[in-house]
C-alpha cells in the first residue's frame, strides 16, 4: 500500500545501453576495466563510463478525480500530472554500501547529469491496465557507480502565479551533495522598504485624524446666560472630564467615547492594520462624527462638540472619497493625500502607490490582512503600524513581514543504490512498468543480479523510486458535527448585554488563506531541514485553487472543497518533534460578531487557529520499500514521525465548536479586529482531526493563538 499524494512516487530509474552524455571519472577505473573492453562495446575504457539508457517510471493516476484546480496544481488524487524539468541525476561511489550517506554527499560525485526536462506535462499514465510511465534518455555511467541521487521539480507553465504553484529557489551548484539547498521565497520579495511606506501612510491618515481640534466662540445672544469663557478650545483627544474638569454634554461624551474606543485596546488585542480594516473604522467612525456634527447644540460645550466633529470630519474627507449616496468609499489617490498632509508628508513615502494602499498589504506585497497590525502611543497621540507585528499563530513572539512565505513547489528527489545486468535491454519490456512491478523483486528478470556499474554492464535500473521530496497539508473546514448555534463574545465585550447566537445556517464566511508556522526556511540535500530554526510561516491564498476561496458550508458537519499546500518537511533532530501551529483565514460575510478583542464587522478579515501535535500518535504503515529520511548508518529510514513528512499528505479537517452549557464556540477567538465606533489571550477554538493517509488521527480546538 502507497501512503503519499496519489502521484506519489516518480519511480523507477533504469539504465540500460548505447549512446549518451560525457561522465567524469578517475584514470584508475579506467585502467582497471581495460581489459573488459570487448565484453561491452559501449564501454570507454579511456573515461571509465559505459553508456546506458537512463528511464524514468513515473507513478501517476490521470483518470479524472472530479477535485478543483487546488488538487490539479499538487496532483493529488492523480490529477493533471505536471511534467517534470529541472532535473539533476548524481552517481556515487559508495563501496558497497548501495545508498548517498552524510560521508559520500560531502564528496564530489562521480558525475553529474543535468537532463533538464524528462517528462512533458500529461505525458505519463501509471494505469493498471495499459502503463504507460517510462521516459527514456541516454547516460554515460562511470563504472563503480553503486548509487544515485536524484532530483526534480514540477513543471510550471509560463501564466502559473507563484501563490498557486509555490516557488523554491534552487541550490545545486556543483556536485558536493551537502552543499544544496532548496529555499522557501518570501512573498514580499524585495518590496519591504515599499511596505513600510505605505504602512507610514497609513497610519499617518489615522494619526491626523486624532490630532484634531475645535474652538467655538460663545454666541451671547443664543447663550445670553453664559457665563464661562468667551472662547472654548479643545483638542479631540482632552475632550474627556479628567482634562476639562467637568461632566461633559452629551455631543461631547459621544465624541469622547468615539475617542476611547478608537484608541484603547484589549490587553492582547491585534488590532487590524490594512486598508480594508481601516477604511472600515473611519466609515464608522464617520457615522458616529456625522450625528455630531449636524445636531442641534444646546450649550456651548455642544457648539464646541459640533465644531470638533466638523474638523474630524474634514480630516476624514482629506484622504477618503464619497460616492452619490453614500460617504467614505475609499482612499484618496496618493497625490491627494500628499497635498492634504502638507509638511506632514515624508519624502521616503514618494514610493508609495495608490493601488498598494487601496489594498495593502495584498496588492504587490501578497500578505495576509493580519499582517498589518495598527498601535497607538498615547503620549505622543499617534497611530503607527507594529513593525515587527504580532505571529498570527502565536502572541507571544514577532513576525517580520518577510517571515510569510509562498508553499514549497511540487519537487522530487531519490537517494537509490542500483541494479544492473550485463545483457542488453532494448526495449522498455526489458524491466518492470509500474511502481508497484517495480518494487517487487520478482517481477525482475533473473539477469538483474549487479549492484554496480563495471565495464559489462549493459544496463542500470535505480532499486528505489523517484518520490517527492516535499510534504502536503491536505486541509478541510466545517462547523462540528452536532452544534446548532454559536455563540459569539458579545456578553464578555459588553458589560450587561449577552451574547448573540448564530445557527450554522446563518454563518456565512469564506474560507480565503491558511497559514502554517514552523517552516524551515531551507531544504538540505535529503529535503530535512538546514538547520533548527522553525520561524517560516507559510501563506497559502488560493484555497481550493482559487483566489475567492470557498465558502464554509452552513450545515454541521458537512465539509468544505478541501484545500491542498506544499510545505517542507518539518523533521528535527531535537528529542522532540515540533508541534505546528496552523491560521486559517476567513472573511465575514454576514452579520457582524464579537470576536476575542472586539469586534469582527462584515466584509472583515478574521483568524482562528489550530495547533497540530504529532507526540501522541505514530505513523501506523510507514512504507516498506521506499527509505524516508532521516536514514541510520544502513541507508533505512528511522520513521520518526512528525506533522510533516516528505512524500507523505498530513489531512487536517479543521472544526468550529460550540459548548452550549458553558456558552462558549470558535467565534469568540476570532482576532484581528476592529473597534465598534457605532456604539460608542488567544485560545485555541476550532477543533481538527488530523491524519496521515493512512496513519494518525488527531482531535484539538481552533480559536486563537
Amino acid at each position: 500500500m502507497k501512503k503519499y499524494f496519489n502521484f506519489a512516487l516518480l519511480s523507477a530509474i533504469a539504465l540500460t545501453g548505447t549512446i549518451g552524455f560525457t561522465a567524469c571519472s578517475s584514470s584508475d577505473d579506467s585502467v582497471a576495466e581495460n581489459s573488459k573492453v570487448a565484453d561491452n562495446p559501449t564501454y570507454d575504457p579511456v573515461k571509465g563510463t559505459v553508456t546506458s539508457q537512463f528511464v524514468l517510471n513515473i507513478a501517476s493516476d490521470t483518470k479524472s478525480t472530479g477535485r478543483r484546480s487546488g488538487a490539479t496544481t499538487v496532483q493529488a488524487g492523480g490529477a493533471n500530472f505536471r511534467g517534470i524539468d529541472n532535473t539533476l541525476l548524481f552517481a556515487f561511489k559508495t563501496d558497497g554500501k548501495g545508498f548517498v550517506d552524510a560521508t559520500a554527499a560531502g564528496a564530489a560525485a562521480a558525475s553529474r547529469y543535468d537532463l533538464g526536462t524528462v517528462a512533458a506535462a500529461n505525458s505519463l499514465d501509471n494505469s493498471t491496465t495499459t502503463p504507460n510511465s517510462h521516459r527514456i534518455l541516454e547516460l554515460a555511467m562511470p563504472t563503480g557507480t553503486d548509487a544515485m541521487l536524484f532530483y526534480g521539480k514540477a513543471i510550471k507553465t509560463s501564466t502559473a502565479e507563484d501563490n498557486e504553484v509555490g516557488k523554491v529557489t534552487y541550490s545545486v551548484s556543483g556536485s558536493t551533495a551537502t552543499a544544496f539547498h532548496f529555499d522557501l521565497n518570501t512573498r514580499v520579495g524585495g518590496n519591504t522598504t515599499r511596505y513600510e511606506h505605505t504602512a507610514q501612510v497609513l497610519a499617518a491618515i489615522m494619526t491626523k485624524i486624532v490630532n484634531v481640534s475645535g474652538s467655538y466662540t460663545v454666541n451671547t445672544t443664543t447663550y445670553p446666560s453664559w457665563t464661562g469663557p468667551a472662547t472654548l478650545t479643545s483638542t479631540w483627544k482632552d475632550l474627556n472630564e479628567e482634562t476639562q474638569g467637568r461632566s461633559l454634554s452629551p455631543l461631547e461624551e459621544i465624541l469622547y467615547k468615539a475617542f476611547y474606543t478608537l484608541t484603547h485596546y484589549g490587553a492582547n488585542e491585534l488590532r487590524g492594520g490594512s486598508s480594508n480594516a481601516i477604511h472600515t473604522t473611519v466609515k464608522d467612525l464617520y457615522s458616529v462624527t456625522i450625528k455630531v456634527a449636524n445636531a442641534t447644540p444646546t450649550s456651548p460645550y455642544e457648539e464646541l462638540a459640533k465644531h470638533l466633529a466638523q474638523q474630524i470630519n474634514t480630516q476624514i474627507k482629506n484622504y477618503f472619497t464619497d460616492g452619490e449616496t453614500e460617504a467614505v468609499i475609499g482612499f484618496k489617490g496618493v497625490d491627494v493625500i500628499k497635498t492634504a498632509m502638507g509638511a506632514s508628508w515624508a519624502d521616503d513615502w514618494n514610493d508609495v502607490l495608490t493601488a498598494e494602499l487601496e489594498n495593502f498589504p495584498v496588492t504587490t506585497f501578497n500578505l495576509p490582512e493580519g499582517a498589518a497590525q495598527l498601535t497607538y502611543t498615547g503620549s505622543t497621540n499617534t497611530f503607527s503600524h507594529k513593525h515587527p507585528g504580532t505571529s498570527l499563530l502565536d502572541k507571544s513572539t514577532s513576525t517580520q513581514p518577510g517571515a510569510y512565505m509562498l508553499p514549497a513547489e511540487l519537487m522530487y528527489r531519490c537517494n537509490s543504490g542500483v541494479r544492473t545486468s550485463n545483457k542488453e535491454k532494448t526495449s522498455s519490456t526489458g524491466y518492470p512498468n509500474g511502481v508497484a512491478n517495480w518494487d517487487d523483486n520478482s517481477k525482475w528478470d533473473s539477469d538483474w543480479t549487479g549492484t554496480s556499474v563495471t565495464s559489462a554492464t549493459r544496463a542500470t535500473a535505480m532499486t528505489q523510486n523517484v518520490n517527492y521530496g516535499v510534504a502536503m497539508l491536505k486541509s478541510t473546514v466545517q462547523i462540528k458535527e452536532g452544534v446548532t448555534a454559536l455563540e459569539d463574545n458579545r456578553a464578555a465585550l459588553n458589560t450587561g448585554e449577552a451574547n448573540k447566537s448564530f445557527a450554522p445556517a446563518n454563518i456565512d464566511f469564506a474560507w480565503t488563506g491558511v497559514i502554517i508556522g514552523g517552516q524551515p526556511a531551507s531544504a538540505d540535500w535529503q529535503f530535512l531541514p538546514t538547520s533548527t530554526s522553525f520561524d517560516k510561516l507559510v501563506y497559502d491564498d488560493h484555497i481550493a485553487g482559487a483566489a475567492a476561496g470557498t465558502a464554509v458550508p452552513k450545515t454541521a458537519g458537512s465539509a468544505s472543497a478541501p484545500n491542498y499546500t506544499i510545505l517542507f518537511d518539518n523533521y528535527t533532530s531535537a528529542a522532540a518533534q515540533n508541534k505546528v501551529r496552523v491560521a486559517l483565514q476567513f472573511v465575514n460575510k454576514g452579520e457582524d460578531f464579537w470576536g476575542r478583542d472586539n469586534l469582527i464587522r462584515k466584509g472583515q478579515t478574521f483568524y482562528l487557529v489550530a495547533e497540530l501535535d504529532p507526540t501522541t500518535e505514530a505513523i501506523a504503515n510507514w512504507d516498506t520499500y521506499y527509505q524516508v529520511p532521516p536514514l541510520d548508518a544502513s541507508g533505512v529510514s528511522t520513521k520518526t514521525t512528525r506533522v510533516f513528512v516528505q512524500d507523505y499528505m498530513t489531512t487536517a479537517n479543521f472544526k468550529l465548536t460550540a459548548d452550549a452549557t458553558n456558552h462558549t464556540s470558535s467565534l469568540q477567538d476570532a482576532y484581528v479586529t476592529i473597534p465598534d465606533l457605532r456604539s460608542s489571550q488567544l485560545s485555541f477554538g476550532l477543533s481538527v482531526d488530523l491524519d496521515w493517509r493512512p496513519g494518525l488521527t488527531f482531535d484539538a480546538d481552533l480559536g486563537g493563538n
